[in-house]
């Protein structure tokens, strides 16, 4: 298996796991959900096709809406 951290923690996927299919995986709702891989952003339509690797560190968080 192949394990990257999730804000923090460490989960182990097979290789070629998409971001779209971990997040499924931990109950993530994808349009309530910003990800960050690394430091970048990586959009809604990205995660379908982003496959992680080895010690990505992955990062889910809120967006911030209005002003």
């Amino acid at each position: 298996p192949c394990r990257v951290l999730v804000n923090g923690e460490a989960y182990d996927v097979e290789p070629g796991t998409t971001l779209e299919v971990l997040l499924d995986r931990l109950g993530f709702a994808p349009p309530s959900v910003a990800t960050a891989i690394d430091g970048q952003f990586v959009s809604r339509q990205q995660r379908a096709s982003r496959v992680l690797q080895e010690g990505d560190r992955i990062t889910c968080f809120q967006p911030i809406v209005g002003g």
